[in-house]
């Protein structure tokens, strides 16, 4: 899992961001920004993201996930999961280089999207 530099890194926020059922409400600022970054930086399989939109629910809510951290190539999309336990889960192997790369974090009522450009 990489450090986000905040200085570095645009972001953006969803405070307060579940419902009092305990399930997310207004994703659609963060949802949206994934979906950008994924066709801007992704030539082809950029709806790879689309699977990720499928599990948002279980990765945080039932899995108890805080981080995700999301590596755009050129021909499709990488990310890696912190689980509770410390260790790391991985879609696809995660790439030497990548087009940009995005982190979200999620501390249990606020979630934060941040991202950055690749190394190539």
């Amino acid at each position: 899992m990489y450090k986000v530099n905040e200085d570095y890194c645009d972001k953006i926020g969803n405070t307060y961001c579940l419902d009092s059922q305990g399930k997310f409400i207004n994703m659609q600022p963060i949802n949206e920004k994934l979906l950008r970054l994924s066709t801007k930086w992704t030539e082809i399989y950029a709806s790879d993201i689309l699977i990720f939109f499928e599990h948002f629910n279980k990765y945080f809510l039932e899995d108890n996930i805080k981080e995700i951290d999301f590596y755009f190539r050129q021909s499709g999309i990488s990310w890696a999961i912190l689980l509770p336990d410390g260790t790391e889960k991985y879609c696809l192997s995660i790439p030497d280089q990548y087009r940009g790369r995005a982190k979200l974090v999620f501390d249990g009522k606020n979630i934060t999207l941040f991202w950055e450009n690749g190394n190539c």
